[in-house]
């Protein structure tokens, strides 16, 4: 069974104990054949460079190129290049999508509407305290994002926060 992680909202930090790294690991010990797409998101005040290779854990990392390095542009129209192409290249059996705010969701529809057997999972690490909850921030959420999340809610079996707190982010926000 092939397994497919997608981190592009955020950072991905090797070696970290982060949720993506721990599931993908576990995933790596119980036999599955365990993939992790990221994005050459910002890191500190640099960009991590696109590379592919294969973790510590036995996990097959991509890392992809983004379209654009302005900050904040990249927010509204960043794409991650390459990412439908790579997803149809590894043809998971189940995508943990970790985050799901970001423009290239569609690419995960997408592969879901040509196999529906595929099963999708997401997680949040998105709370009251890490993003913000202004009037300007639920503005720029209902103009950009929610299109994206709405389309992408039945799509995905289970949705949960990673703490309590993220939870309750999720249900009131989100």
């Amino acid at each position: 069974m092939k397994i497919l992680h997608v981190v592009i909202d955020e950072q991905y930090v090797e070696g970290a104990s982060y949720q993506e790294n721990v599931l993908s690991k576990k995933h790596v010990d119980l036999g599955f054949d365990t993939y992790l797409i990221s994005s050459q998101s910002l890191n500190g005040h640099k960009y991590v460079e696109p590379s592919e290779y294969i973790n510590k854990d036995g996990v097959k990392v991509s890392i992809l190129r983004c379209s654009s390095r302005k900050s904040w542009y990249y927010l509204f129209s960043n794409k991650c290049i390459g990412l439908r192409k790579k997803i149809l290249d590894i043809c998971p059996d189940i995508i943990f999508v970790h985050n799901i705010i970001f423009k290239d969701i569609r690419h995960i529809i997408e592969y879901k509407e040509m196999h529906p057997e595929v099963r999708i999972f997401s997680d949040s690490h998105r709370d009251y305290y890490n993003s913000p909850v202004s009037v300007i921030s639920r503005v720029l959420f209902f103009f950009f994002y929610k299109k994206r999340l709405s389309r992408f809610i039945p799509y995905c079996e289970k949705f949960w926060g990673t703490t309590p707190w993220r939870e309750d982010y999720l249900e009131d926000v989100y």
